[in-house]
């Protein structure tokens, strides 16, 4: 599960369910917080084109 407070810079996550057939994901802008009912997560990403490689290595285009 992903449990922040208050980010410290913008930050972007990914969590999903133990089958991947529930994958949350989104942007936390610097001083927001992020908490995920999702059991399992990727590391958090403070570069936003890396995380749209890994979105799209699991068949995710996130709309903007």
């Amino acid at each position: 599960m992903i449990n922040v407070i208050a980010t410290t810079q913008d930050t972007w996550f990914i969590s999903y369910n133990a089958d991947k057939s529930t994958i949350h994901y989104g942007e936390a802008e610097k001083g927001t917080s992020i908490n995920s009912g999702q059991l399992f997560e990727d590391p958090l990403y403070y570069d936003k084109d890396a995380w749209l490689v890994r979105l799209a290595e699991l068949g995710i285009i996130p709309e903007e």
